[in-house]
């Protein structure tokens, strides 16, 4: 079995136990059909394969997923050496809030707020949707909500205030799946194939309407 890369106890330090970063670019020489880049933590790249299937013929979804949290000096450079490395880019979808669990509500709104400035100089805002956090659930008993669910809410509540300032779409990967514990694996996060589904055409349908 893989390690378990998640970080389940609230730490001071920027740096989780084990930082990682994955790369993908789908059928990469191919700039005959529009592109995105999802941007977001293990939930999207559980969503990159399906993502092919749901929009074969319209578009291609490239995806750079991350532990790293908002306040990591890496991170902008990481997505601007991604989107280096490909010459289109039609949309941007970004996600982040299950990781970077130091971080407390008002700084991680700055921070937040920050990141949304960041890409706003790097695609139109109109291109860019952000995705609010999924719920979390407790490891072992996925029946039970976890107590780190609040911070979820309140960070999701700060996701929606900033979208609504800088007037940027909003996905909800949050409601569809609160009261689905059947969808959620063991560890109380991750997602069964059923819950990637749900999320891959939330995802799809919004990307669908970028590329128009």
């Amino acid at each position: 079995m893989g390690v378990n890369t998640y970080e389940e106890t609230d730490k001071t330090e920027k740096l989780e136990t084990y930082e990682w970063d994955d790369v993908w670019f789908e059928q990469a020489p191919d700039m005959s059909l529009p592109r995105a880049l999802m941007i977001g933590d293990s939930i999207s790249r559980g969503c990159r394969q399906k993502m092919i299937v749901y929009l074969k013929g319209v578009g291609y979804v490239d995806n750079y997923a991350t532990s790293k949290a908002l306040d990591n000096p890496c991170l902008k450079s990481m997505i601007s050496i991604v989107l280096a490395q490909q010459p289109r880019c039609d949309a941007i979808q970004f996600n982040n809030g299950l990781h970077g669990w130091h971080l407390e509500d008002a700084e991680y709104e700055r921070q937040y707020e920050d990141m949304l400035l960041f890409l706003q100089e790097k695609i139109e805002p109109e291109k860019l949707v952000i995705t609010l956090t999924t719920p979390v659930r407790e490891k072992g008993n996925v029946l039970k909500i976890s107590v780190r669910n609040q911070r979820v809410i309140r960070r999701n509540e700060i996701v929606k205030r900033l979208c609504e300032k800088y007037k940027l779409s909003v996905n909800d990967a949050y409601t569809p799946l609160l009261n689905r514990p059947e969808l959620y694996r063991d560890d109380g996060v991750h997602f069964e194939e059923e819950g990637y589904q749900i999320l891959t055409q939330i995802f799809a349908q919004k990307l669908k309407q970028l590329f128009n």
